[in-house]
C-alpha cells in the first residue's frame, strides 16, 4: 500500500504485513527499508492503512502506529477485543475499525474519539466513506 501524501518527498514504500510482523519495501528496488515485529497477545493477519506519514496496523485486539519512513513504533493500544482481524480504514487523520459487533474511531495519535455497538453480523465487515473503501477479505 502506497500513500502519495504519506511520503513527504521521501522514497515510496510498499507496506506489507503478516501474522506478527509488518515490513516496508522500497518500491524502486524491492529492498527492505524496515521490519517491525508486532508483539500482539494473539497474532493474527493484520489490516493495514497509511496516512499522514504513519502506518496503522490492526490485529486481533491491538492497534499499532509506526512511522512511515522508519518503522519506529509511535504507539500501541487495545481495540475492539475482537477474536479475529478487524476491518481498518484510515482517512483524514482518523482510524476506523469494525469487527463483528463493534465499531471504533481513533485519531491518528491513538486517542479514542468514539465507540459503538454495531449490528451483530456473521462473517466480515466492510467500511466506506465518500472517498475510501475498506473491503474485508477472508485471506488464506
Amino acid at each position: 500500500m502506497v500513500d502519495e501524501n504519506a511520503t513527504g518527498g521521501e522514497r515510496e514504500l510498499l507496506i506489507m504485513a503478516g501474522s506478527g510482523w509488518v515490513q516496508a519495501l522500497d518500491t524502486a528496488n524491492g529492498e527492505a527499508a524496515w521490519t517491525v515485529e508486532l508483539r500482539s497477545p494473539k497474532p493474527t493477519t493484520p489490516s493495514i492503512g497509511v496516512s499522514d506519514g504513519r502506518v496503522v496496523i490492526a490485529t486481533s485486539g491491538q492497534i499499532y502506529c509506526v512511522e512511515y519512513s522508519s518503522g519506529k513504533q509511535l504507539w500501541q493500544r487495545p481495540c475492539l477485543g475482537a477474536s479475529s482481524r478487524p476491518t481498518l480504514l484510515v482517512e483524514d487523520g482518523r482510524i476506523y475499525l469494525a469487527g463483528t459487533s463493534r465499531t471504533e474511531c481513533f485519531d491518528i495519535d491513538g486517542k479514542q474519539l468514539w465507540a459503538g455497538n454495531a449490528p451483530a453480523v456473521t462473517g466480515y465487515v466492510a467500511l466506506a466513506t465518500k472517498t475510501s473503501v475498506a473491503q474485508a477479505d477472508v485471506g488464506s
